[in-house]
C-alpha cells in the first residue's frame, strides 16, 4: 500500500476512506488530520483492536494489502466536518452491513459528544426485534461474583419494583421462587432435605418446611 503521508499539505482536515479492494466494503471518517488519522487507524488494526468489528475482521481475513486509504474530500471549515461525513457514509451506503464497515448510521462520539436525539432513535429502531446472544456459563459466573456481597440501593430496589409491576411470571419463575423461598433461613440439614425434595417436585413452602413430612403436593 502506498504511504500516504508524503501528500501535501501534510495537515490536511476532510473525509477520507479505507476501501477493501476485494469486496468494495468501505468506511468513512473525519479528522482534523486525515493522515494522522490513518496511522491510527492502522496501529489499531495491526494489533486487533479496531474499533469497527466488521472492519478488523475483514482486514486479519485479507491483510492490509487489500486495504486502500483515500481522501475524498477536503473540509478547510472545521464547523462542515460532521455534516460532510454524513453526506459520505450515506452516499457510499457505509454503515449497510454488505457494504461498508461504519459501526453507526451517522458520526457521533467525537471530544466526548453525546449522541443526539435523533442518533439514538435511530439506533433504538436498528434494535428493535433483535434478541441478545444468551451469556455463557462462563459470563453468568463472572456476573453472579461481581455482584455477590453487593447490596441495593433503596432507589434500585424502586426502580426494579416498578419494572416488574404489570409483568406475569412464568411457571418455571414461580417454581425458582419458591425454591428461593424454601432454602431461605433453614438449618444446613433442612436446606439439605428441601434440596432433594426440590429436585423432583415443583413444591410450595409450606410443604417441605419440616423434612419429616411424608406428604408434597404437586
Amino acid at each position: 500500500m502506498a504511504d500516504q503521508d508524503a501528500i501535501t499539505p501534510r495537515r490536511l482536515p476532510g473525509i477520507y476512506t479505507i476501501t477493501n479492494t476485494m469486496t468494495g466494503g468501505v468506511y468513512v471518517g473525519s479528522s482534523h488530520d486525515v493522515h494522522r488519522r490513518w496511522r491510527a487507524h492502522r496501529h489499531q488494526l495491526k494489533h486487533g483492536k479496531h474499533h469497527s468489528r466488521r472492519l478488523q475482521r475483514a482486514w486479519n481475513k485479507l491483510g492490509e494489502e487489500h486495504f486502500v486509504f483515500a481522501v475524498m474530500e477536503a473540509v478547510p471549515d472545521l464547523d462542515l466536518l460532521l455534516s460532510r461525513e454524513q453526506h459520505w457514509i450515506d452516499t457510499l451506503e457505509a454503515f449497510s452491513r454488505h457494504k461498508g464497515y461504519n459501526m453507526y448510521p451517522t458520526p457521533h462520539g467525537r471530544r466526548g459528544a453525546k449522541a443526539s436525539d435523533e442518533l439514538r432513535a435511530k439506533l433504538s429502531a436498528l434494535r428493535k426485534g433483535k434478541k441478545k446472544p444468551p451469556f455463557s456459563a462462563e459470563h453468568r459466573a463472572m456476573i453472579a461474583d461481581a455482584r455477590r456481597g453487593t447490596k441495593a440501593t433503596p432507589e434500585q430496589r424502586a426502580q426494579m419494583s416498578a419494572m416488574r409491576k404489570g409483568k406475569k411470571r412464568s411457571g418455571t419463575a414461580l417454581i425458582n421462587i419458591r425454591a428461593a423461598l424454601v432454602l431461605r433461613n433453614k438449618s444446613p440439614e433442612l436446606r439439605e432435605a428441601n434440596r432433594e425434595r426440590l429436585k423432583r417436585f415443583p413444591i410450595a413452602r409450606r410443604t417441605v418446611a419440616d423434612p419429616r413430612q411424608t406428604t408434597m403436593r404437586l
